[in-house]
C-alpha cells in the first residue's frame, strides 16, 4: 500500500509549488502542457495519456453554452464516487451491522488496512470515527456508514497523518459526513467517496487532498471549511445540495472561510438548491463556490487561494464568490454558465479573476456576469476582532462574458456600491476591469455600471475601463 502514501505526498508537494505560484504573482502560464498533471487547453486521454483523470466530469453541455469559448469536456468519463475495487492484501475484514468499528480502529496497529464488506454499517452510538497514523478505510462497492439521522459524525477528528478513506457511502448524518478541527494536523488522502444527505458532507482540515468524491443532497453544504492550510479539493462533483434552509445567511453548494494556501480545481458543481423554499425558481444569496473572510482576522499573513477549472452550473445563488479578504486570491479559467446569480463576484475584498468564461447567468431576473461590489456596513463589521474590509485592487481580465440573454437595466459587469461607500472606490482603489470580451443583445445597449450609472460601451471605456477588451453579438 506505499502507492497512496507517494499520491498524497505528490499531491501535497504539488500544492506547495501552486501556491507558491500564487504567491510571486505569475500567471497565464500554458495550462495545455501535456504531463503537467492538469487539465488545460483541449487535452483529452487520447491526446495526453499522462493527463488522463485531471479534469473534471464532462457533463451534457445543455442549452447556452459559449460557442467558441474553452472546452468543459474534462478527460474523466465517470461520475467521481466509488467504484469497484480488489479488496487490498492484509486488510482487516469488517463486516455490515457492526457498530463497534471504532473499537476494532482501537485495537489495530498504525498502518492498519480496514475492508468494509457491502452493506450498511449503523453508526448510531454517539461514537465517531477517528483514525490512527497510515491507518485506511476502504469500502467495497456499496459499503455504507449511515448515521439514521441520529447522529453527528461518521469521521472527526484533529490529527492522524497519512490516513486514508475511500469507497465508502457516508449518509445520514447531522453535522458531518467527514469534518475535521479547524487546527487540524497530519495528512490525509480522501477520495472515491459519496456523501449524501448530511448537514455539510464535508468540513475540510488543513494538509489533505480530496478528490474524485460526489456529493450530494446535503442539507446544508456539499463542501466547507474553516481556517484550512495547504488543502487541494478537485475532481469532485457537488450535486444539489442545499436541500433546506437550516441557517438563512449561511448556506449553499460550498463555503471555504478564512482559509490559506488552498486550491479548489476541476470540480463539477451543479443545481445546488434554493435553501428549501420548495421553489425551483427562486434565487437565494450566496453562492455555489464562495471563498469568504480573510485568514488574517485569526492571524496569518497570508491567503493565496486559487479556484481554476471548475465547472459551476444551474445553481440557484451566484456562481463564484470572493468576499471580506485582503491578500492575493485568483479566480481564473472557469466556466460558470447559468446560475441564478452573478458569475463571478468580488465583494468588499481584493482579488483577481481571469480567464473565465461566464454564460447567461441570472437569466430570470437580470445578466451579472462578474461584478464587483462595495457595501460600507462591511466596513466596520467585526469577525474576530478584526475589521477594515473593503474593495481594493480587484483586478477583472480576459475574461469571455456571454449574456445576450439580457434584461433591461441590468448590469453585465462593473461595480456597485451601497450604504454610503464613496466614489473612491471607483478613483482611488486601484479596482479595474482590462480586456474583457462581451457578447451582449444589442451592442448599443447599456450593460457597464461605474460612477453609479448604467453605461453603453463607449462610455464604459472613456471611463478607463476594459483598454483591449470588445463587445459582440
Amino acid at each position: 500500500m506505499a502507492r497512496p502514501r507517494c499520491l498524497l505526498v505528490a499531491a501535497i508537494v504539488f500544492l506547495l509549488s501552486c501556491t507558491a505560484e500564487i504567491h510571486e504573482g505569475v500567471h497565464g502560464e500554458d495550462l495545455s502542457s501535456c504531463g503537467n498533471h492538469r487539465c488545460g487547453g483541449h487535452e483529452t486521454c487520447s491526446t495526453c495519456p499522462a493527463d488522463c483523470g485531471s479534469c473534471a466530469p464532462a457533463p451534457d453541455s445543455g442549452a447556452g453554452a459559449s460557442d467558441g469559448g474553452p472546452s468543459d469536456a474534462g478527460t474523466a468519463t465517470l461520475r467521481p464516487g466509488p467504484r469497484p475495487i480488489s479488496q487490498p492484501p492484509g486488510a482487516t475484514i469488517l463486516t455490515p451491522g457492526s457498530n463497534t468499528i471504532q473499537t476494532i480502529i482501537n485495537n489495530a496497529a498504525a498502518g492498519t488496512v480496514f475492508w468494509f464488506r457491502a452493506g450498511i454499517y449503523s453508526m448510531t452510538n454517539g461514537v465517531r470515527l477517528s483514525l490512527k497514523d497510515n491507518q485506511k478505510l476502504v469500502g467495497e462497492l456499496g459499503a455504507v456508514l449511515d448515521g439514521n439521522r441520529t447522529q453527528a459524525d461518521a469521521i472527526y477528528q484533529s490529527g492522524g497523518t497519512g490516513v486514508e478513506v475511500q469507497n465508502l457511502v457516508v449518509r445520514n448524518f447531522t453535522r458531518f459526513g467527514i469534518g475535521f478541527e479547524s487546527a487540524q494536523t497530519g495528512t490525509w488522502n480522501i477520495h472515491h467517496n459519496e456523501l449524501t444527505a448530511n448537514r455539510i458532507g464535508y468540513r475540510a482540515g488543513s494538509n489533505q487532498w480530496f478528490h474524485d468524491n460526489y456529493l450530494h443532497h446535503n442539507i446544508q453544504y456539499g463542501m466547507a471549511g474553516f481556517l484550512s492550510n495547504h488543502t487541494l479539493i478537485e475532481n469532485n462533483e457537488s450535486s444539489n445540495d442545499n436541500t433546506s434552509n437550516v441557517s438563512t445567511a449561511d448556506q449553499g453548494a460550498t463555503k471555504f472561510a478564512a482559509w490559506t494556501n488552498g486550491i479548489i480545481r476541476n470540480n463539477y458543481i451543479h443545481d445546488s438548491q434554493p435553501w428549501g423554499t420548495g421553489n425551483p425558481h427562486s434565487r437565494a444569496a450566496g453562492s455555489a463556490l464562495w471563498l469568504d473572510l480573510s485568514a488574517t482576522a485569526w492571524g496569518r499573513t497570508v491567503e493565496n487561494n486559487l479556484v481554476e477549472g471548475n465547472l459551476v452550473e444551474s445553481c440557484h445563488q451566484g456562481g463564484i464568490e470572493i468576499e471580506l479578504h485582503t491578500r492575493t486570491n485568483i479566480i481564473r479559467n472557469n466556466l460558470v454558465r447559468n446560475n441564478h446569480g452573478y458569475g463571478v463576484f468580488i465583494s468588499s475584498s481584493s482579488g483577481e479573476a481571469y480567464g473565465n468564461t461566464i454564460v447567461t447567468n441570472n437569466a430570470t431576473t437580470g445578466s451579472r456576469a462578474i461584478m464587483m461590489h462595495e457595501d460600507l456596513s462591511r466596513f466596520s463589521e467585526a469577525h474576530n476582532g478584526v475589521t477594515g474590509w473593503e474593495l481594493h485592487d480587484a483586478y477583472i481580465h480576459d475574461n469571455n462574458c456571454d449574456v445576450r440573454v439580457a434584461v433591461t437595466g441590468a448590469p453585465m459587469a462593473g461595480l456597485l456600491l451601497f450604504n454610503g461607500a464613496g466614489n473612491s472606490y471607483y478613483t482611488s482603489k486601484n479596482n479595474r476591469f482590462e480586456g474583457n470580451s462581451y457578447r451582449v443583445a444589442n451592442l448599443g445597449g447599456s450593460y457597464w455600471w461605474w460612477l453609479g450609472v448604467l453605461r453603453g460601451w463607449s462610455a464604459w471605456q472613456s471611463n478607463g475601463q476594459d483598454s483591449g477588451g470588445s463587445i459582440g453579438p
